[in-house]
């Protein structure tokens, strides 16, 4: 028994390392953005049966020119404080994968990356012109666990916690914003929940999944606030290969610190509806989707994300071959 542990611990410390390995080259893959949580669509799952392995790849594109003041749509003469970098306009294109193991049926471990191919901003700084700047590099890598705490086949009820650390990735870079930096040099832990009640007889099923990040450390003297996602899915399968998926979540996001000192413009409350289309094609799910904003309240004076919309491709494999 203790061999046949630890036989899947080495297992999976070699799955991690060589998952990033690959993510060192230009194409490498990494995590969501905006309340994206693969599988089932871009829905978070729970846990795996001992033995499968899931890998999920995933493209986000998002952009935004609109500004705001609590939630009030303004221009950027209409700024009430003086500001030494002012962005007008903004694109990211950002790439992301994610790796779970099953341990055991109860317990499943996963690993996520993220990087970004672009990250754009139009700005002005100390008053000068608006130019454009861009970077890429590495996002983060995230190490986490989930447990299931009850199941029930026949009713088709699932409740599952998990949680996990996050490690920041390509930092060393002091030429930039702070905001353009494809890493926000925090490191992290994050606690998350997720319910699921299928009813079989109409393949329809609902979710509820929650996350809560924190930041406990970071580089730079720069502290992003604590976030709390909270997502209901609502699924319905038309046929064995398509599902169609509508998302309502809800985002906190707390003000930052520079310096231990709070940045006013700075942290938020979002709710956005992000429907989705679902096909499957024997292992292979595919999913697309699109995050359309519908309330948006920004502490102090920020620019606002427009839309953002994505592709999820997930794999899922018995590797035990039982």
């Amino acid at each position: 028994m203790l061999g046949e542990i630890m036989l899947k611990l080495v297992l999976f410390i070699f799955i991690i390392n060589l998952f990033y390995a690959h993510s060192q080259c230009p194409c490498s893959m990494g995590a969501a953005v905006g309340g994206l949580t693969p599988v089932g669509g871009t829905m978070n799952n729970g846990v795996l049966r001992e033995g499968f392995l899931r890998t999920s790849i995933f493209y986000n594109y998002a952009y935004g020119n609109e500004h705001f003041h609590n939630d009030i749509k303004i221009g950027i003469s209409d700024f009430t404080s003086e500001k030494i970098i002012i962005s007008k306009k903004f694109r990211n294109q950002f790439t992301g994968a994610l790796l779970a193991y099953g341990f055991t049926n109860k317990l499943t471990l996963e690993a996520e990356m993220g990087y970004f191919p672009e990250k754009f901003q139009n700005i002005s700084e100390y008053n000068s012109p608006f130019f454009d700047k861009i970077s890429r590099g590495l996002s983060h890598l995230t190490l986490s666990t989930k447990y299931n705490i009850f199941y029930d086949l026949t009713n088709d009820i699932e409740f599952t916690l998990g949680g996990g650390l996050t490690l920041p990735l390509d930092f060393f870079n002091d030429e930039l914003p702070y905001n353009l930096y494809p890493s926000n040099g925090n490191y992290a832990f994050n606690a998350q929940s997720f319910f699921h009640k299928g009813f079989k007889n109409t393949n329809f099923h609902l979710i509820l999944y929650n996350k809560f990040n924190y930041n406990f450390a970071q580089t730079r003297n720069y502290k992003q606030g604590y976030s709390l996602h909270n997502s209901l899915f609502i699924s319905q399968g038309f046929s064995r290969n398509f599902s169609g998926i509508l998302e309502v979540r809800y985002e906190h996001y707390a003000r930052d610190k520079y310096q231990n000192e709070i940045i006013n413009d700075s942290g938020s409350n979002l709710i956005s509806l992000s429907p989705q289309i679902y096909f499957v094609f024997n292992e292979l799910n595919i999913a697309l989707y699109a995050t359309i904003p519908i309330y948006k309240y920004y502490f102090g004076e920020q620019l606002s994300m427009n839309y953002n919309f994505g592709l999820n491709l997930t794999y899922q494999i018995d590797i035990k071959g039982d």
